[in-house]
């Protein structure tokens, strides 16, 4: 029982962590999604206030589960570093990976504080004062490893080997993020019987925290800006509440026909009565929010935007989905 209480306590407090996290991800995504087509459109109603409100939500939901996947990727590669270290050949290998990181270290700290004799070639050895188990539900996540490596190879495809290093980079990254929290839950609770000094146990519980929070927002800020997440996550959450469509068929009204083709932008006749031209191969970002739609049109390998009224257009979704 005790230890399935731990693991229900773990569970909540990291996915009150993840869930905030996520939240204020997806609030910037929408952000910078609609900045990316001239900002928040106008007469925005109740109504699209609630379209909002959904928006963010399903991007926190999308990017959540993203995460955690990546994270159960992670966790299963620093645990099979940890299986390797075990060996002796990969023991000489980590050994000397850790001199270099002295090394350099040693390195800068000559740079900025110039040269000393007070310095040290080796690392005294301390004991161990806290008692480290992993949880219980590790293996559980093992196995949520593998599906994610299986759906790596079914529903991602990227033409350049970099990309696949970020991901890499990135789950060993959220690896560490849960082996840091863990750690850091462990050494809260063994706190008490470690040290006697109230003082001393305020300040570490000050660092853990502080260090809870910078790590989290610079792994998930470098996660979610190394995949490209609020592009890709915006661009299908968009299309899956049918604010965003692709390649759809655009008829605009004189007016704006005019001013499209100042631009440059020009379409064919169309067989509309009320409606002047007809352009083909659109993007429609942002459509049924607010009083007016941002258009996106490609021409010659370049894309200009521009926000019409929505009384003046007529999108035809259709096209989209034959295509």
């Amino acid at each position: 029982m005790g230890e399935v209480k731990l693991f229900l306590e773990l569970a909540e407090k990291m996915l009150t962590v993840l869930t905030k996290v996520s939240f204020l991800l997806g609030m910037a995504i929408l952000l910078v999604y609609c900045a990316r087509y001239g900002g928040i459109p106008d007469g925005v109603s109740v109504g699209d206030s609630l379209r909002i409100f959904l928006a963010v939500t399903v991007f926190s939901v999308g990017t959540l589960v993203v995460y955690f996947f990546l994270m159960c990727l992670g966790i299963s590669m620093w645990s099979l570093m940890f299986w390797l270290s075990r060996f002796k050949r990969a023991k000489r290998y980590f050994f000397y990976l850790r001199m270099q990181v002295r090394a350099i270290a040693r390195k800068n700290t000559r740079f900025w504080h110039g040269p000393s004799e007070f310095y040290r070639n080796y690392k005294r050895h301390r004991s161990f004062l806290y008692h480290f188990t992993s949880p219980v539900f590790t293996p559980m996540l093992h196995l949520l490893s593998v599906l994610t490596i299986m759906a790596m190879g079914l529903y991602i495809h990227e033409d350049y080997v970099f990309w696949y290093f970020k991901f890499t980079i990135s789950a060993f990254l959220l690896g560490s993020w849960y082996f840091l929290i863990t750690f850091n839950r462990l050494r809260d609770a063994q706190m008490d019987l470690v040290f006697s000094d109230v003082k001393t146990i305020t300040k570490l519980r000050t660092e853990i925290r502080l260090s809870n929070a910078f790590y989290t927002v610079i792994v998930f800020l470098f996660v979610t800006l190394s995949l490209g997440l609020f592009n890709s996550t915006a661009n299908q959450t968009m299309r899956l509440l049918g604010i965003r469509h692709d390649n759809a068929t655009v008829y605009v009204r004189e007016t704006w026909s005019k001013v499209l083709a100042s631009h440059g932008i020009k379409g064919i006749e169309s067989p509309l009565e009320s409606y002047k031209s007809r352009y083909d191969n659109v993007t429609v970002a942002l459509s049924s929010f607010g009083s007016s739609v941002s258009l996106e049109f490609h021409t010659e390998g370049e894309s200009q935007t521009l926000r019409i009224p929505a009384t003046e257009v007529l999108i035809d979704p259709l096209t989209s989905k034959q295509k």
